[in-house]
C-alpha cells in the first residue's frame, strides 16, 4: 500500500476509526512491505503519527528511535512513550535520548516510571544525571529495581520532589531512609524532615503501619504527627490497633485529640475496641459535647449507657444543658433522665419554648398529659412546636407510633407550620418505625397536605423525603414501597411539579418500578408542554438515563422540539448513552444541521464524530432550530484538535480568519482568536503573520504569542512585545533538542534585549544547565542588578556543580544586600549533602552584615540550616543573644533554643552571661540584659513539646536568676510545688508562683484529677502559700470538671482555713451561680 493510498482511505473516518484502521493494516501488512511504508509517511505531523501508530502496533522499536530525530516536537514526545512500552530496549537508546528535547525527554521518564520500566531507568540514569542534573534523574529513580535504587537514593533523595511513588514501589527501602534521616537530625528539626515525607505516609501506613507507627513513636512530635497523619489514623487504626491505642493514648497526644476529637478514622473503628480502651478515649472528650456526641455515636446503642456514664462521672452534669442532636445520640434511658433534669431547670421551665422542645425528648407516655394540655394554645407557633415534640419524642423511643401518627389527622384544618413541624419530625424516624398498619392515616394526611390551600413546598418535601426513604429500604411492591409510589404521584398531581433528589444508586429494579409508577403522571405534563417532570426523572438519574429505554424513547421524541430550551435539555440526557452517543448525534445532525449548536452535541462530534465536521468547516451560515443562518457559525471549541484531520484544521483556521481580520469585532475576541489558530498541530503556515506589525498591540502580542517561527522572535526581543516574544521562545527552547535549543539562546543573548527578555533568557539557560553564559553575564561590570538576581535564581538549578558554588560565593560577598538575600533565599535540600557545611560557614559570616534588615534575615534563615552544624550555630547563637549591641537577639534567641535541644550547656552558659552582665548600663536603653533574659525564658517555657520543655527549663533551672518569676517558672515543671511554696518569702514571690504553676497546669497534658490531687496534697500543707496555691489549681479544675462533689468538699475545706488570704480567696470562688 502507497501512502497516498493509506492517506486516502483515512480520510473520511473519524479519529477512532482512524487508529482501528491504521492498526488492522499495520498487522496485515508484511514487515518487509510495512518499513517502506512507514519510512514514506514523512510528510507532515499528521503522516508523522499515523506511522507512530503503526509501528506501536507491530512493536517495530527501531523505527520509533528514528522518530526521535524528527523534526516535529509532539512527534518525539509520542514516540518517546511508545518506547516505553515495548518490551525490548532498541539499541542506541540512550544516545537518541540524550538528544531528546526537554519536554520529550521528561515526558519519557515519567512514561518509564509510570510503567516501571527499571531496565531502562537503569540505562538511562546515571548519563541523565551527569548530563541535565539530579532534578530530571530523579524522574527515573523511582523506576529502578530495588537494589540500584538503594545505590542511587543516597545521591539524589535531596532533589526528590514526592515520596509517594517511591514508597509504593520500595516502601521498606522509603522506611529505612526516612528512619535514618529522622536519626541524623536533633528532634527540633525532625518536623522538617516528617513534612518532607508526608506524601508517602499514606503508603507507608498501608504497607508498613507497625514501622511507621514505632516510629512515629520514637522520632515523632505529636503536634507534627498529629497532623501529618490525620488522614491516615483509619488505615492505621485497622492494620495495628494496639499500637496505634498506644499511642494516642500517651500523655503526649492525649492533649491533641482531647482538643480537637478523636479522628475520624479512629471513630469508625472505636467500636471494634474493648470497654476499658473506649472509656480511655472517650473520658477526656467528656467536657466537649460535640467531640462527646461523636464518639457515642461511633458504638452501638446497647453500649452508649455505660460509656456516657464513665465518661461523665468525673463532672457535674447538674446545670448541664444538652443539645438536641447529643440528646438524639442517648440511650433511651439516659435520654429520659436528663430530660426530666433539664426541664427541673430555671433555665428551662422559664421558657415555654425550651420546655416544650425538652419535653419532646421525654417518652411520649411521660410526656403526653404536659403535652395535651399545651397543644390547644391559640398561638400556632406554640401548636407547631407541640406537634413536633409530639412526633420527636414517638421517633425517639419508638413508642406510641400509631396514636401519634392517627393524631395527624386532626390537622386537617391546621396551618401549615402546624403541619409542617409534625411532618418535619416524622420524616427523621428511623425506616423501622412506619409499618404497613400506618398506612391508612398516613394517606388520609397526604390527602389533607394536597388539598390544603396553603401547603407550602417544604410540607410537601418532607412527606417526599418519607416516601423516597420507603423506596429505597422497602422491599419491592411491598405496601410501604407502593404507598412511597403514591405519594410521589399524589405530590406530583397537586403541584404539576416533581422534585426527586439523586436515585441513582437505587437498584435497578427499584428505578424500573419507579419510573413506571411516575410515568403517566410524567407523560400527562409532557403532553401539556410541561416538561419538568421529565428532566428531573433525569437528573434524579445522572448517568443511569440510558439503562431506561422508556425515558429514553421519550427523551428522543424531544429532542425535535421547537422550544430550544427543552430540546437541549432533551439532547443533553439522550447523548449520555455511552456506545450510541456517536450514532445518534449523526442522527440528530441529519435531521437538523443547527444542533452543532448544541454544546453536548458539539463536544461529541470533537471527541468522536471528527468525521461530521466538513459541513461546518465551510465559510457558509448553518441555519436550523439553533441557530439563525444569518451569519457564520464559528465553532466554539478550544482543544482536542489533535484529533482533526489536517485539511479540518486549515478550514477552522481560515473561518477564524474571518473572526481576527474583523475590525469591528473587540480586541479580546480578535486576540482570542489568533491565540487559538496558534494552537493548531497542522498549521505549517502562520496566517497572522500581518499581525505583527498591527497598530494594536493586544493583536501584535496574540500573533507574536501563536508563532512557532523562532527568527521572528529573536526580532522582537527589544521591542515592546519583548515579554511574550521571550515566554513563547521559551516554550520553543523547551521543545528544542540540547545543540538548537543552546543554538537560539546563543543567538538571542547576541541580540539587544529588554530587561525582562534577558532575565527570561537566564532562567532558561539555569533550565538547560548551561553555567558558562551565566557566569559569563555575571561578571560583566555594571550589569543590571534584576538581572544578577535572575542569574542567582538560574543558578539554584546547578548546585550541585562546584564551579556555580563557587560564583555563589560572590554574592554573598556582595556589597548589594538584595543579591545576598537571593543567596540567602537556597533552600537546605537545594544541596548535596557533603556541600552543606560549607554553606553554614558563608551564613554564619553574614550575621554582623551592616544592613540590620538583612542581619534579621540571615538569623532566620540559620534557624533552617542549624540541623546540619548545630554545635556551631548554638555558638553564634549564644554571641549573638550576649551581644548587647546586637539587634537580632531575638532570632539568636530562637537559634539556640532549637541547638540547646541538642547540645547541652549553651543555653545555660547565655542565661549566666546575661545575668553577669545584668549591671551593664547602656544610654537609652533600660535593662538590655534583663529583657533578653526575660525573652529567652518566655520562649523556652513556650515550647508545645512536654518533653523539650521540661529539658530546655531543666537547664535553666541550674542558674540563679534575678526575678522570683523567673526562678519559679523554670522549676514549676520539675520541682515540688509544696517545696516552692515553703520558700515563699514576699507577696511578689507568692504572685510569681502562683502565676508560673496556673501556666502550667493550663498545658493540654494536665487532666482534671491531677489537678485535683496535687490540690488535695497543698491543702493540707502546713504553709500559708501552698494552701492558697491549692485554691488557684482547684478553681482550675472546678471549672473543668462543672464543680463535681470532690472539688466542692475540697473548697468548703479551703473556705474554713485559719489563714485569712486562703479563706478569702476560696470565698471568692462560686460553683453554682445564681439563676
Amino acid at each position: 500500500m502507497k501512502a497516498a493510498e493509506l492517506l486516502s482511505q483515512l480520510d473520511p473516518l473519524s479519529y477512532p476509526e482512524r487508529q482501528i484502521t491504521l492498526a488492522q493494516i499495520a498487522r496485515k501488512t508484511s514487515s518487509s512491505d510495512l518499513r517502506p511504508l512507514l519510512d514514506s509517511l514523512n510528510g507532515d505531523l499528521y503522516q508523522a503519527h499515523c506511522a507512530l501508530t503503526m509501528a506501536s502496533v507491530v512493536g517495530d522499536a527501531n523505527f520509533l528511535l528514528t522518530a526521535f530525530s524528527w523534526d516535529w516536537p509532539q512527534a518525539r514526545k509520542r514516540a518517546a512513550a511508545l518506547v516505553a512500552d515495548l518490551s525490548a530496549v532498541p539499541s542506541g537508546l540512550l544516545e537518541a535520548t540524550l538528544q531528546l528535547d526537554m519536554t520529550s525527554r521528561q515526558a519519557f521518564f515519567r512514561k518509564i516510571r509510570r510503567v516501571g520500566r527499571g531496565d531502562l531507568a537503569a540505562l538511562l540514569i546515571g548519563p541523565v544525571a551527569e548530563r541535565f542534573g539530579p532534578k530530571e534523574a530523579c524522574l527515573l529513580l523511582v523506576a529502578l529495581s530495588a537494589e540500584d535504587f538503594t545505590a542511587w537514593l543516597p545521591r539524589l533523595a535531596y532533589r526528590l520532589q514526592s515520596w509517594r511513588t517511591p514508597a509504593g514501589r520500595h516502601p521498606d527501602l522509603v522506611l529505612a531512609h526516612l528512619k535514618e534521616e529522622l536519626r541524623r537530625c536533633g528532634q527540633p528539626w525532625r518536623e522538617e524532615v516528617w513534612n518532607r515525607f508526608s506524601s508517602a505516609l499514606g503508603i507507608l501506613a498501608q504497607k508498613k503501619p507497625g514501622e511507621l507507627l514505632q516510629l512515629a513513636s520514637e522520632m515523632g512530635s505529636p503536634r507534627t504527627i498529629w497532623w501529618l497523619f490525620s488522614s491516615h489514623w483509619g488505615t492505621l487504626v485497622a492494620k495495628e490497633p494496639r499500637l496505634l491505642v498506644k499511642l494516642l493514648l500517651s500523655d503526649d497526644y492525649r492533649g491533641f485529640w482531647k482538643q480537637h476529637g478523636l479522628p475520624a478514622g479512629v471513630l469508625s473503628r472505636l467500636r471494634s475496641f474493648d470497654a476499658d480502651t473506649r472509656l480511655a478515649f472517650v473520658e477526656p472528650l467528656a467536657g466537649s459535647e460535640r467531640h462527646l456526641e461523636e464518639a457515642l455515636r461511633a458504638v452501638a446503642p446497647s453500649e452508649r449507657k455505660a460509656l456516657f456514664e464513665g465518661a461523665t462521672a468525673h463532672l457535674d452534669l447538674s446545670q448541664q444543658l444538652w443539645g438536641a442532636n447529643f440528646m438524639k445520640a442517648l440511650p433511651h434511658s439516659i435520654r429520659a433522665a436528663e430530660a426530666e433534669r433539664m426541664l427541673a431547670l430555671t433555665a428551662v421551665s422559664s421558657n415555654l419554648d425550651s420546655t416544650i422542645n425538652r419535653l419532646g425528648q421525654l417518652p411520649p407516655d411521660k410526656a403526653e398529659e404536659r403535652l395535651r394540655q399545651l397543644v390547644r394554645n391559640p398561638k400556632p407557633e406554640t401548636r407547631a412546636l407541640v406537634r413536633g415534640a409530639v412526633c420527636t419524642g414517638a421517633g425517639l423511643y419508638r413508642a406510641r407510633l400509631k396514636e401519634t401518627i392517627s393524631d395527624l389527622r386532626s390537622l386537617k384544618n391546621e396551618a401549615d407550620p402546624v403541619r409542617f413541624n409534625a411532618l418535619h419530625a416524622l420524616s427523621f424516624w428511623p425506616y423501622r418505625c412506619t409499618q404497613e398498619e400506618h398506612i391508612p392515616d398516613l394517606r388520609a394526611v397526604l390527602q389533607d397536605v394536597c388539598e390544603a390551600r396553603d401547603t407550602s413546598e417544604a410540607t410537601r418535601s418532607a412527606f417526599r423525603r418519607m416516601a423516597l426513604r420507603w423506596i429505597e429500604l422497602a422491599e419491592v411492591k411491598a405496601p410501604l414501597f407502593n404507598f412511597g409510589l403514591e405519594v410521589l404521584r399524589s405530590l406530583t398531581d397537586a403541584s404539576a411539579a416533581l422534585y426527586l433528589s439523586s436515585i441513582r444508586n437505587f437498584s435497578k429494579k427499584r428505578r424500573e418500578t419507579l419510573l413506571t409508577a411516575l410515568l403517566p403522571r410524567v407523560d400527562k405534563e409532557i403532553e401539556r408542554e410541561n416538561f419538568h417532570p421529565l428532566f428531573a426523572l433525569c437528573n434524579s438519574l445522572g448517568d443511569r438515563v440510558w439503562e431506561h429505554p422508556s425515558l429514553e424513547e421519550r427523551l428522543r421524541m424531544l429532542t425535535s422540539h421547537t422550544q430550544e430550551w427543552d430540546a437541549k435539555n432533551a439532547i443533553l440526557y439522550w447523548l449520555s448513552h455511552p456506545k450510541k452517543r456517536a450514532e445518534r448525534v449523526q442522527e440528530l445532525l441529519r435531521q437538523d444541521p443547527s444542533a452543532i449548536a448544541v454544546a453536548s452535541v458539539l463536544n461529541v462530534v470533537n471527541r468522536q464524530r471528527q468525521d461530521l465536521l466538513d459541513p461546518y468547516l465551510k465559510k457558509e451560515p448553518t441555519r436550523g432550530r439553533f441557530l439563525s443562518g444569518d451569519t457564520i457559525y464559528v465553532l466554539p471549541i478550544y482543544g482536542g484538535f489533535h484529533l482533526w484531520l489536517p485539511r479540518q484544521q486549515k478550514a477552522f483556521a481560515e473561518i477564524h480568519s474571518l473572526v481576527y481580520q474583523d475590525e469591528p469585532r473587540t480586541l479580546a475576541s480578535r486576540a482570542h482568536s489568533i491565540r487559538l489558530v496558534g494552537e493548531l498541530d497542522y498549521l505549517p503556515d502562520e496566517p497572522f503573520e500581518v499581525f505583527l506589525k498591527h497598530s494594536e498591540l493586544a493583536l501584535r502580542e496574540a500573533a507574536l504569542g501563536a508563532t512557532r517561527n523562532p527568527e521572528r522572535l529573536l526580532a522582537h526581543l527589544n521591542s515592546q512585545e519583548a515579554r511574550v516574544a521571550a515566554y513563547r521562545l521559551g516554550r520553543l527552547v523547551r521543545d528544542s533538542r540540547p545543540e538548537k535549543a543552546r543554538e537560539i539562546l546563543r543567538r538571542a543573548l547576541d541580540l539587544p534585549n529588554k530587561l525582562t527578555a534577558k532575565k527570561e533568557l537566564y532562567r532558561l539557560l539555569g533550565l538547560l544547565r548551561e553555567s558558562a553564559p551565566l557566569a559569563e553575564a555575571w561578571r560583566e561590570e555594571n550589569q543590571h542588578r534584576d538581572l544578577r538576581l535572575a542569574i542567582l535564581h538560574a543558578w539554584q538549578e546547578m548546585l550541585d556543580l562546584t564551579e556555580v558554588r563557587k560564583l555563589f560565593q560572590d554574592a554573598f560577598q556582595a556589597e548589594d544586600p538584595w543579591l545576598v538575600r537571593a543567596a540567602l533565599a537556597v533552600p537546605r535540600n537545594a544541596l548535596p549533602k557533603s556541600n552543606r557545611i560549607e554553606w553554614v560557614e558563608r551564613l554564619q559570616s553574614l550575621v554582623k552584615h551592616p544592613e540590620p534588615t538583612l542581619g534579621n534575615v540571615v538569623w532566620t534563615k540559620l534557624r533552617s540550616w542549624a540541623a546540619e552544624a548545630p554545635e556551631r550555630l548554638a555558638l553564634t547563637a549564644v554571641e549573638g543573644l550576649t551581644d548587647l549591641d546586637s539587634t537580632a537577639w531575638r532570632q539568636a534567641v530562637e537559634l539556640l533554643l532549637s541547638c540547646a535541644l541538642v547540645q547541652d550547656g549553651h543555653l545555660a552558659g547565655s542565661a549566666r552571661r546575661l545575668r553577669e552582665q545584668d549591671s551593664e548600663v547602656r544610654e537609652g536603653r533600660d535593662l538590655p540584659a534583663r529583657q533578653r533574659l526575660r525573652h529567652l525564658i518566655n520562649r523556652a517555657r513556650a515550647e508545645e513539646n512536654d518533653s523539650l520543655r521540661r529539658q530546655l527549663l531543666k537547664e535553666l533551672a541550674g542558674v540563679s536568676l534575678p526575678e522570683a518569676w523567673q526562678r519559679f517558672t523554670v522549676r514549676a515543671s520539675t520541682d515540688s510545688w509544696a517545696e516552692m511554696a515553703r520558700e515563699v518569702e514576699t507577696f511578689e514571690e507568692m504572685e510569681a508562683l502562683l502565676s508560673a504553676v496556673k501556666l502550667e497546669v493550663a498545658r493540654p497534658s494536665w487532666e482534671p484529677d491531677d489537678v485535683i490531687k496535687v490540690a488535695r496534697e497543698l491543702a493540707g500543707d502546713e504553709s500559708p502559700t501552698a494552701r492558697r496555691l491549692a485554691v488557684d489549681l482547684l478553681a482550675h479544675a472546678g471549672t473543668r470538671t462543672r464543680w463535681n462533689e470532690t472539688c466542692r468538699l475540697l473548697l468548703e475545706q479551703l473556705r474554713g482555713d485559719d489563714y485569712p488570704g486562703v479563706a478569702e480567696r476560696a470565698g471568692l470562688l462560686v460553683t453554682r451561680p445564681e439563676p
